[in-house]
């Protein structure tokens, strides 16, 4: 069985994340009025510096295919990790938008 190569694996981990740090802001602590509480205060300094990991997993693929390690597995890491930057970079503007607005 070949191995998982290091840019599906950096994936995989970052994007469970990723998808918890959004669903924490899905949870009624989200939702009170007032100041933000400070179980959602990691998940944002978490989802504002998320697209780094994005874009390393994007850079390490390409390296891989250079390398021809496990091509199948750098191609999907590269396009899945395009897909989830761009969903990101769109919650998150979502999501500085109603922070915003009063």
């Amino acid at each position: 069985m070949k191995s998982v190569p290091q840019s599906l694996r950096i994936l995989l981990v970052h994007g469970g994340l990723v998808i918890v740090s959004f669903l924490l802001y899905l949870t009624p602590l989200a939702h009170k009025p007032g100041a933000m509480h400070p179980l959602l205060l990691l998940p944002s300094v978490y989802l504002v510096f998320s697209a780094i990991p994005f874009g390393w997993v994007i850079i390490r693929g390409i390296v891989e295919l250079g390398r021809k390690e496990s091509v199948v597995g750098s191609r999907v890491a590269i396009w899945v990790s395009l897909i989830c930057l761009a969903l990101v970079i769109w919650g998150a503007s979502r999501l500085l938008e109603r922070a915003v607005s009063v």
